[in-house]
Parts: structure tokens; C-alpha cells; sequence
């Protein structure tokens, strides 16, 4: 739609505005700011720009103009194979974790627990019966729903926007304001209560939350909200959030290492991050909690294709060797994204949640 929307743009201005105007809209200007290869449109650029990480002078960066036809095929061809050459110099330039040190790591976050507190194969994660989740106590969204997983059955949750993952998710994570109407919900052993009910208090959704976390774009944006508040206070850092939020000391440090956060994240406050960084800032600070609910919503969003990989890497071993400790739901659009740890995949039809067999996943 973008690409649609700005293909016309100069058009659009020059026959609004009137002809004697065409040369200001011709100044109006569209920068196209992609950390991925999938997001750019070539046949409305006129140059690139690439920024080579970690070169400070002049040779870190390199100005491409490309011809003015845009229409032309083998032009845009030429553009996305620069781009795709350019992306694949700075993967190979990244350090790249071992296995065994990322398993090293998962095992030493997730295994610091007393053995009183580990879970078996058999325990319920999250049960839905007879559960009915409405928008605004009007539009339905699910009705009458029966599901159950347990702690070490992962499962992957597709949909359209505005089928209702996003308030699932909320009525999951015990959200104020959720729409649950109907119905019992119990996740990890804690009952949740009905929107409006006396007992959904916020002491009970502080309570448990050391046991739920979500990495999601609205925690995101309220994250860099109170930032952006507490930009005065000099303990604000970045690795505060981590760190208050975090399980032990040792845990914070151990996310620190797992996600490869640089050190500028422990004296630079969250909105003085890059968007990449901000975001494994989240995911740090949610596996730092070792939380026995893990929702991931659109994990990867903002993310270079190294750390990308990266994410998802960590994602799957924590699946893999961390199963009786973490249950982990996973909403995406990209399904490219369901790592093999995620046994089920489910999406909402009908106001229904409903299995997908794996092999019906178009890009895998």
C-alpha cells in the first residue's frame, strides 16, 4: 500500500495543488528508513544510502544514485541485488554465537531455579472453557471457546489483524481493561477474573508478574513513554529496566550476554538506544524475569536480519532446552518466523480458535 500510495505522490500534488506549484512537489521527499530487504520498494527510489556498522569515517558510507527510469525492471533488479549484496557484507561481519554457547547460556538463565519450582510435562499452561472475549464489551471477538496447552506443548497464533490475538494475549496477561465476558480462564495455575469483576484487582496482575511476560509493540511504546519521563533520573538506564525487572542480578547479566547487548545499554537511557536495541532491550527484560508464560507478539519487528536470526535462535533453543520451565506463545504475520519448537499452530476463524497442520504453512 506505501509503495502504491508513493508511486503517485508527485502526481497527486502537482494536480491538487495546481501545475504552477509542480516544482514543490517535487521537493517533497520520501525516506525509506529499512533494516530488512523485504521492506523496500525500489521503482520509487532515486538513491541508497548504506551505512556499514561500526565505520566512523567517510568509507562507512555509500551513496548509490540509481537511472531515472524507474519502470525499468532490470534497474529495480540491479537496486534489490546491491541491497541484498550489501546486507549479506554486514551478516558476515557479526560475530556469530556457537550453539553450545547459546545453549550454555539458556541453560544457566533458565536453570537457576530451586527445584521446588520446576514443572513437569503434564502441567496446564493456559485452559479456556466456555470462554467469550468481546472488543469494547460489543464486537465479539471469541465465543464459547474450549483450549488447553501445556507447560511444554509452544504453540504459534495466526490471524488477521483484528481477529482477536492481541486481546486474547491480554486476557492471557491478565491485562486491566481486558475483554474477557465469559467463561473460566486459568493460566499457570492463576484463575483469571472477568473484565469489571471486584476481584481483578492490580494486586493480583502484580503478583503474578513474575510469572507472565509479553514482548509486544504496545509494551514497547509505553516502555519508551516512561523513558522518555524519566530521562532526569540518572539510574534510568537501559539495563535498569533489565535489571529491576529481572529474576536476580545474575539473570540480568546472563540476557545481557544471550542477546548480545552492546555496553552502550548500561549508561544510555531506552530512547537514546537505536529501534533494534530498544527491542532486544525488551526481550532481555522479559527472559531476564524467567517468566512460566512467555508471549512473544511480533518479536522480530524492528530487528536487523542478523539479529533477526539471532532472536529467533535464542527463541528455539529456550523451546528446546528450557520446555519444562517456560511456555511460550508465538503471534506472528511472518510464518517463517514459527521456529520448529512451536509443536501446534493454531489461528482464529469463526470467532474459534483452530489448529493449522505445519505443513499447510505457505513459507516453509
Amino acid at each position: 500500500m506505501l509503495g502504491q500510495l508513493t508511486r503517485g505522490f508527485t502526481r497527486l500534488l502537482v494536480e491538487t495543488t495546481g501545475a504552477k506549484h509542480e516544482a514543490f512537489a517535487y521537493k517533497t521527499q520520501v525516506l525509506l528508513v529499512a533494516n530488512r530487504l523485504e521492506q523496500v520498494f525500489p521503482e520509487i527510489f532515486s538513491h541508497t544510502v548504506l551505512l556499514r556498522q561500526g565505520d566512523e569515517d567517510d568509507n562507512g558510507l555509500e551513496v548509490v544514485a540509481w537511472p531515472e527510469d524507474k519502470e525499468d525492471n532490470a534497474r529495480n533488479k540491479a537496486m534489490m541485488e546491491r541491497l541484498k549484496e550489501f546486507y549479506n557484507e554486514e551478516h558476515e561481519k557479526r560475530v556469530k554465537m556457537t550453539d553450545t554457547e547459546l545453549v550454555s547460556l539458556v541453560e544457566q538463565l533458565f536453570k537457576c531455579r530451586d527445584n521446588a519450582q520446576l514443572t513437569d510435562t503434564d502441567t496446564t499452561a493456559v485452559q479456556l472453557n466456555g470462554v467469550t472475549i468481546s472488543y469494547d464489551r460489543k464486537r465479539i471477538l471469541l465465543e464459547d471457546v474450549d483450549f488447553v496447552r501445556q507447560t511444554h506443548e509452544h504453540w504459534a497464533l495466526l490471524g488477521p489483524n483484528g481477529s482477536g490475538k492481541s486481546s486474547l494475549m491480554r486476557v492471557l496477561m491478565q491485562t486491566p481493561g481486558h475483554g474477557l465476558t465469559n467463561g473460566n480462564v486459568v493460566v499457570v495455575g492463576e484463575q483469571v477474573q472477568p473484565f469489571g469483576s471486584d476481584s481483578a484487582s492490580e494486586e493480583v496482575t502484580m503478583d503474578s508478574k513474575p510469572r507472565l511476560e509479553a514482548i509486544s509493540t504496545d509494551q514497547h511504546i509505553q516502555l519508551l513513554h516512561k523513558s522518555l519521563q524519566a530521562e532526569e533520573a540518572e539510574d534510568q538506564t537501559a539495563f535498569s529496566l533489565i535489571e529491576n525487572n529481572a529474576a536476580s542480578p545474575e539473570a540480568a547479566k546472563l540476557t545481557m550476554r544471550l542477546l548480545g547487548l552492546p555496553d552502550a545499554v548500561t549508561t544510555r537511557t531506552l530512547s537514546q538506544l537505536s529501534q533494534g536495541e530498544q527491542k532486544l532491550v525488551l526481550i532481555a527484560r522479559a527472559l531476564a524475569a524467567r517468566p512460566r508464560l512467555l508471549i512473544l507478539d511480533e518479536i522480530t519487528h524492528g530487528l536487523d536480519p542478523f539479529n533477526r536470526a539471532h532472536v529467533l535462535r535464542v527463541i528455539e533453543t529456550i523451546g528446546q532446552h528450557a520446555a519444562q520451565e517456560t511456555h511460550m506463545v508465538l503471534i506472528t504475520h511472518h510464518e517463517e518466523e514459527i521456529t520448529p519448537c512451536f509443536s501446534s499452530i493454531f489461528e482464529i476463524q469463526d470467532k474459534q480458535i483452530v489448529e493449522r497442520p505445519r505443513h499447510k504453512l505457505r513459507n516453509r
